[in-house]
């Protein structure tokens, strides 16, 4: 890896935290001040429900551009997706205009794939919308001098929302790629590296095309509130709560939902209940069904019944085999499973992914099995 200075990064909107600090001094935002000074090109936030995100992110593009005169890209996966976010959010601009009553904000809003923004008499252009849809496949008009990408709910509720394929999982990091070096360019320079790539999120999995793409698999199970690794170009920040989010247990919306519900939006717990991920232990509790061969390798099938979740894992060899391709089939040890529909674990393991309640022992025995099952 390329060792880089990050202190002299082009890339700084550091000149923004005083003025973050002011916003979420009363404790009901998140404040990414400190995300901002890592100074990375791609950043990524992994936060609870009701933290601020939006709203602080809005400030941000908002100051930006009345400071320093730079617009931003705001990006959904869909283009009604594009279109729901974009609508709402400059819906808190009046927090930005109490604060910061010497820019003499007057309204800001969205309107036919641009956004646009009212002071001191003015009215100009402030940013535009890009679906991540679009990119590669329909020539876009990019912002005059834009610096920010807003990719906002960059974790789809269900697999089967990403853009990519079973052969293709981190399409969407391809296209977030193109994307940036379109923003990343002026007249005359094929780059400028003065552009960052923020991703909000409310709650995430291992199994998303951000993180596939970033090939933080490895880092992302730390227990740590902020990761980037050495001379990485990226900065993870996971939030749990703010001070205005400590009660949270107390709304009806907390109380009515299921526990799954509240571990992955409320409590942002990111771990066995979320998980579809990357795993290289199991749970001590866990007890093996059988061993299935697949593309050469064999693994074995476990249950923990203390945390609901299912593993795939080693082998255990006083459990029965089976073979779920012709390759792996041996006469006298496995019995061969001619079809999906005919592996009698498969209903249970699609209904485990989509809860995320099936863990992986690495990324090959990921990959290999849900092409096996035929999840998209």
């Amino acid at each position: 890896m390329i060792a880089v200075d990050w202190t002299k990064s082009k890339v700084d909107l550091t000149f923004l935290i005083p003025y973050l600090d002011k916003l979420t001094k009363s404790g009901y935002f998140y404040n990414p001040g400190k995300l901002l000074s890592y100074r990375r090109p791609f950043n990524v936030m992994q936060t609870s429900r009701s933290v601020g995100k939006t709203t602080v992110f809005m400030a941000i593009v908002t100051l930006n551009y009345l400071l320093k005169g730079k617009q931003f890209v705001y990006v959904r996966r869909t283009d009604p997706e594009t279109l729901d976010g974009a609508k709402d959010f400059f819906v808190d601009i009046d927090l930005v205009a109490e604060n910061f009553p010497e820019f003499k904000i007057e309204s800001a809003y969205y309107n036919a794939g641009k956004f646009y923004i009212e002071y001191d008499g003015k009215k100009e252009e402030i940013g535009r919308t890009m679906p991540l849809s679009f990119v590669g496949k329909r020539k876009s008009s990019r912002p005059k001098d834009a610096n920010i990408i807003i990719f906002e709910e960059f974790v789809a509720m269900f697999s089967k929302e990403y853009l990519g394929t079973a052969d293709n999982l981190e399409e969407e990091y391809d296209r977030l790629m193109i994307l940036y070096q379109t923003i990343d360019r002026e007249k005359g320079h094929a780059f400028k590296n003065e552009t960052a790539i923020f991703c909000l999120g409310n709650s995430t999995t291992m199994f998303n095309p951000v993180f596939l793409g970033l090939n933080c698999l490895k880092f992302i199970q730390q227990d740590s509130k902020f990761i980037s690794p050495k001379n990485s170009f990226y900065v993870i920040e996971r939030v749990k709560e703010v001070p205005a989010t400590k009660e949270i247990e107390n709304s009806f919306g907390y109380i009515m939902s299921r526990q799954l519900e509240r571990q992955k939006m409320y409590e942002n717990d990111t771990g066995e209940m979320t998980g579809r991920y990357i795993d290289n232990k199991i749970p001590t509790s866990a007890k093996c069904y059988c061993n299935f061969v697949l593309n050469n390798r064999k693994f074995g099938l476990y249950y923990s019944e203390s945390k609901m979740t299912y593993h795939i894992h080693n082998a255990d060899t006083s459990k029965p085999t089976y073979s779920l391709d012709v390759e792996g089939h041996e006469m006298t040890d496995t019995e061969l499973v001619y079809a999906m529909t005919d592996f009698i674990y498969s209903p249970m393991l699609i209904k485990a992914y989509k809860h995320g309640r099936l863990f992986f022992k690495d990324m090959q025995a990921q990959r290999g099995i849900l092409a096996y099952l035929r999840i998209k």
